[in-house]
C-alpha cells in the first residue's frame, strides 16, 4: 500500500507525465538521424568541436592555423565534452573521419540530450503555469507533439550540428526558471534564470541584447510599478542578481576574446555576415527572393506562389541566379 501511494503521488504523476511523452518523442527522433555530412556552414561547429576536443583550441578552422571566436561556444564546447566522453569518438578520429558515416551518426546523437531537455523543459513549463492536473497533462502532450512536429523533427534541426536546438533548449528552461522566480520571489531563482540567459547568450549572441532588455523590462514592471506584495528595493535586487548571473557566464567569454583579438564580443560572425551582405549589393527583386529561397518546404511553396517565384529563377539564367 505503502509503493502504490508513493507510485501515485501528485510529484510521480507529474514526472511520469512530463518524462513518458519527452522519451517517446526523443525514441520517434533517433529514426531521423542519417550519416549525412554537414557542409557549408554546419560543418564548422563540428569543426570546432573537435579542435577543441583533440586539441584545446576552440578554432573552426580546419587547419587549425589559430583559435578564433566565429562561433558561439556553449554549443560547441558541449559537443566537445561529448565527443570526449563517447568512447566511439574520443580517439582515432580525424577531423575528416568524424564528419562520415558511423561517427557522424554518434556525434548526431548528442541532439537527442537536447531535444529530450527541452521537451522536458517544455513538460515543467506547463506544470508550472496550469493549475487543474488533468489540463495540464493534456496541455504537455499537446505541446510536446506541437514541438516534435514543427520544430524537433525537421531534418536541419535533429539531423544537422546547427545550434538552433541547443538555444530552444536553453529557452525553454530559462522561461520556467523565470516563472519560477517571479512566483516564488526567491533569489535562488532568479540566478538560475540569469545563468540560463547567459548561456543563451553564450548560444545565439543576439541574446546578450535581447537578455539586456528583459532584464530592464523586469526591472521596470515590477519596480517602478511594484505589484503587491513586492517591495520595490527587493525587486532592484533580486534583478540584481540575475544579472550579475548572466554577467558571470558572459563575461569570461568576452574577456578571452578581448585578450585575445582585441574585440570585446562574443562571437566574431555577427558582424562578417552584415558586412558580406552589405557588400552583396542585393537589388529589390533578390532581397524578396532571398525569403523564398532559404525558406524550407511548404513555406518556400507558399512564398513562391504569394512573392511570385518558381525554382527556374534560380538556375543559371534565372532572376535568382546571384543566391546559389
Amino acid at each position: 500500500m505503502t509503493i502504490l501511494k508513493r507510485l501515485t503521488s501528485p510529484m510521480r504523476i507529474r514526472l511520469l507525465a512530463i518524462i513518458i511523452p519527452a522519451s517517446v518523442f526523443t525514441a520517434l527522433l533517433n529514426h531521423r538521424l542519417t550519416d549525412a555530412p554537414n557542409i557549408d556552414d554546419v560543418s564548422q561547429n563540428l569543426r570546432a568541436a573537435y579542435n577543441l576536443a583533440y586539441n584545446g583550441i576552440f578554432s573552426k578552422d580546419a587547419e587549425l592555423r589559430r583559435p578564433d571566436n566565429y562561433r558561439e561556444p556553449l554549443p560547441v564546447a558541449a559537443l566537445a565534452l561529448y565527443i570526449k566522453m563517447d568512447p566511439r569518438l574520443s580517439s582515432g578520429q580525424s577531423n575528416i573521419s568524424i564528419n562520415r558515416s558511423s561517427a557522424l551518426l554518434a556525434v548526431k546523437e548528442h541532439n537527442l540530450f537536447w531535444a529530450f531537455l527541452c521537451l522536458v523543459g517544455l513538460g515543467a513549463i506547463v506544470f508550472a503555469s496550469v493549475r487543474p492536473p488533468w489540463l495540464a497533462l493534456i496541455a504537455v502532450v499537446a505541446a510536446d507533439t506541437l514541438t516534435y512536429v514543427y520544430f524537433l523533427k525537421r531534418d536541419e534541426i535533429i539531423n544537422r550540428t546547427l545550434t538552433e536546438i541547443q538555444a530552444a533548449t536553453l529557452l525553454v528552461w530559462f522561461a520556467f526558471f523565470l516563472i519560477r522566480a517571479l512566483e516564488t520571489k526567491k533569489a535562488a531563482w532568479f540566478a538560475a534564470a540569469g545563468i540560463l540567459l547567459g548561456g543563451l547568450a553564450l548560444t545565439k549572441a543576439a541574446f546578450l541584447y535581447v537578455g539586456i532588455g528583459l532584464i530592464a523590462a523586469i526591472a521596470l514592471a515590477y519596480g517602478v510599478w511594484p505589484p503587491p506584495q513586492w517591495r520595490r528595493l527587493r525587486v532592484f535586487a533580486l534583478v540584481g542578481v540575475m544579472t550579475a548571473s548572466m554577467a558571470v557566464v558572459v563575461l569570461p567569454w568576452m574577456v578571452r576574446n578581448f585578450v585575445q583579438f582585441e574585440s570585446f564580443e562574443i562571437s566574431q560572425r555577427g558582424g562578417l555576415a552584415l558586412m558580406s551582405r552589405a557588400y552583396y549589393k542585393m537589388n529589390d527583386t533578390e532581397f524578396k527572393g532571398a525569403f523564398y529561397h532559404f525558406a524550407r518546404g511548404g513555406l518556400r511553396e507558399n512564398l513562391g506562389s504569394y512573392l511570385g517565384y518558381s525554382p527556374r529563377d534560380l538556375e543559371v539564367m534565372g532572376r535568382l541566379r546571384r543566391l546559389k
